[in-house]
């Protein structure tokens, strides 16, 4: 089901196992639509820090996908989620 509704959106095109299929989905948050990226970045971090924790993920988000904790903390400083709720002012503020 995967493959068949993200097509365009997975690493590998058919991932050979659950385990590959559990990463794809946490993957798949970080190429989300640029209106829902923020929200989906958290998601897909939180997925993804999820994963690491687990030693079948961790060994094959490393060997099959290049993803060590070096790399979820390169992604964790590029997803502009926390950024854009900085440069975001608040409804509170807006309203005084």
């Amino acid at each position: 089901m995967l493959v068949e509704g993200f097509h365009d959106l997975p690493v590998l095109e058919d991932p050979p196992s659950e385990t590959h299929c559990e990463i794809e989905k946490a993957l798949v948050y970080f190429k989300a639509n640029p209106a829902f990226r923020p929200l989906y970045q958290v998601i897909g971090l939180t997925r993804l820090h999820r994963l690491l924790g687990s030693q079948r993920h961790r060994q094959t988000l490393l060997e099959d996908y290049g993803i060590d904790d070096l790399a979820f903390q390169r992604l964790s400083t590029e997803a502009d989620t926390f950024r854009h709720a900085v440069e975001t002012p608040s409804l509170a503020a807006s309203t005084r």
